[in-house]
């Protein structure tokens, strides 16, 4: 009795250790942030950039280089380090003797059609039959979706609540993906001096908007020449939980309750119709 409890005590230790890796592994998905810096320049129309990627302590790591001299891509986890810029192993005996024959071209087989008119017209009758498929598909689909709308349309839905759920939701990912750095400078000649003009006031409109130090951009017009030179920095934070959260709290609003229940009633429809059981015919 004794060993069978040590054994019932073993699996279940072994069960938990489980479910807390398992739970440990989704809180540090959810919760440790994706950490990004981008270094771009676009000069004399050539482009180089400097690309950094890096996970939970840059122990997953991501690196993509390009310019005149360089072009490397670097992928880095943990200990190990893999880049497409190593040198391939050359295959063994390349440089041997091989033999004749092996070279010589071989003489293109016949090729022998073994196709039907009643194969023909199986392949037309299965290919129509296929196409009607789809097509009935796409009718369900159609007929579930007015339906559906034609009850969203019955019920009592605060149309300006679900608009102010949305707006709440934009701006939560934008504070949740905002960049702690972002700067650019840029000199812009467009195919007039007017457009050039407007597109120098509106940045330096927007520059005045933004108002914070780390979110700088600088524009200079260039009224003699059509050209496009910019040099920009951007580094920040991306954290899934954060991003996800505005998306959970709009489902879970109260003006999203009657389009809520129109989708949980849909979901469990489809379940309790695949539960029944086929009625058998009777010989």
């Amino acid at each position: 009795m004794s060993v069978l409890l040590a054994i019932l005590n073993g699996i279940l230790i072994i069960i938990l250790a489980i479910l807390l890796f398992i739970i440990l592994l989704i809180l540090l998905v959810l919760f440790i942030p994706v950490r990004y810096n981008v270094q771009l320049q676009y000069i004399d129309e050539k482009l180089n950039y400097n690309i950094r990627v890096s996970w939970l302590l840059r122990l997953i790591s991501i690196r993509m280089k390009h310019s005149d001299t360089e072009d490397e891509m670097i992928v880095r986890v943990a200990w190990k380090r893999f880049s497409d810029n190593e040198p391939e192993d050359e295959p063994i005996g390349g440089s041997g003797l091989t033999n004749d024959k092996e070279n010589e071209p071989s003489e293109p087989e016949p090729v022998i059609s073994s196709e039907s008119p009643e194969a023909e017209d199986y392949k037309d009758t299965k290919s129509d039959n296929k196409d009607k498929k789809e097509k009935s598909g796409i009718i369900e689909n159609i007929k579930s979706f007015w339906e559906s709308f034609k009850e969203i349309k019955e019920m009592d839905i605060s149309i300006s609540g679900i608009l102010k759920e949305i707006v709440l939701v934009i701006k939560r990912l934008i504070l949740a993906l905002k960049p702690k750095i972002f700067i650019l400078e840029c000199e812009i000649g467009l195919d007039s001096p007017d457009n050039t003009g407007i597109a120098v006031g509106a940045a330096a409109a927007l520059n005045g908007f933004i108002d914070t130090s780390p979110y700088v951009i600088s524009v200079r017009g260039n009224f003699e020449e059509e050209v496009l030179n910019l040099i920009t920095h951007i580094k920040g934070k991306i954290t899934l939980w954060f991003g996800l959260w505005p998306f959970i709290r709009l489902y879970f609003s109260k003006s999203m309750k009657p389009i809520r229940k129109i989708i949980m009633s849909k979901l469990f429809k489809k379940k309790a119709n695949k539960r029944k059981p086929k009625k058998r015919r009777k010989k």
